[in-house]
């Protein structure tokens, strides 16, 4: 009987240790697994992650890519908008030089037919008459001195001047074309002699210029005069006579009567010189020969 129980107390404690075992594998088992567990979770995070920035980076790279090709559209239509304009720059220069070339070349082709044909020379004479000659515009301008000469109308001693533009031919071995006087012109024809007076007296226009200035002046002093009353001893003839000698600038003597009738004095003109003088000097006798530089003729 004991050795039953005894017996049964050693299979009991065998079946224990079995189960001892048997539940330490267990939890071993559990152990490795929870442990292959985690780090399978862990392998799961970090591959989670790693995804994560791997499709960042790439959101980065594409939106960079995108932002790249913007840039670059917006480059290319920069660069169109800017070969349009200076394609449209150059082609109204272009239009321009091929308008210029259009008209010099429209310009050389009158000035051919200008040169081939004929020149219509009109004269005009100081008498208001008018002489009209054909030549060619290859015939130099002596010609056109011959033809008038020919005329005789004015003679040989003239001279021939363009009015517009004013201009005179020194050089009468030039063509009518080179002149500039085709296809037509009017010159005038003008004496010698009348230029020569014509310059002698050019001084005097400045003085009738300054007459005419000072008229007015003077014309507004004498009617003050007269409204205040005064009555001053100089005559008219007196002014007008200082007027003339102002504007004629020659050597005149003028001769102003005292008021006792007993003696004369002589105001005498020189140039820009005046002086007076005694009548019965004899040093300063009107006989005495005086040259004044601003006139043609002696005192």
């Amino acid at each position: 009987m004991d050795e039953k129980i005894k017996r049964a107390h050693e299979l009991l404690e065998k079946k224990r240790k079995e189960d001892g075992v048997v539940k330490k594998n267990e939890e071993n088992q559990k152990e490795i697994e929870r442990r292959n567990l985690g780090k399978l979770m862990v392998e799961a995070k970090a591959s989670r992650e790693e995804r994560e920035r791997r499709e960042m980076v790439e959101q980065k790279n594409r939106e960079k890519r995108e932002q790249e090709a913007y840039l670059n559209k917006i480059r290319q239509q920069i660069k169109a908008d800017k070969e349009e304009r200076m394609n449209g720059i150059l082609g109204s220069v272009l239009e321009q030089e091929r308008k210029a070339k259009f008209a010099e070349h429209q310009t050389n082709m009158q000035s051919s037919v200008s040169d081939s044909a004929g020149c219509r020379i009109q004269c005009k004479f100081s008498d208001g008459s008018t002489l009209v000659h054909q030549f060619a515009s290859t015939d130099i301008f002596s010609q056109l001195i011959e033809v008038i000469k020919k005329d005789g109308r004015q003679g040989d001693d003239f001279y021939i001047v363009q009015m517009y533009p004013r201009r005179e031919f020194p050089d009468i071995t030039q063509t009518f074309a080179e002149l500039g006087l085709t296809p037509s012109a009017t010159v005038l024809i003008l004496s010698k002699r009348k230029r020569i007076v014509t310059t002698y007296g050019g001084s005097r226009w400045i003085e009738l210029l300054q007459y005419t200035v000072a008229a007015p002046f003077q014309a507004l002093y004498r009617i003050l005069r007269y409204l205040v009353g005064y009555n001053g001893s100089t005559s008219p003839h007196t002014g007008a006579t200082k007027f003339n000698n102002s504007t004629t600038g020659s050597s005149k003597v003028h001769r102003a009567k005292r008021s006792d009738g007993h003696h004369r004095d002589h105001v005498g003109h020189e140039g820009n010189f005046r002086r007076f003088r005694n009548e019965e000097d004899s040093s300063h006798s009107d006989d005495e020969a005086r040259w004044n530089g601003n006139s043609t003729q002696q005192l």
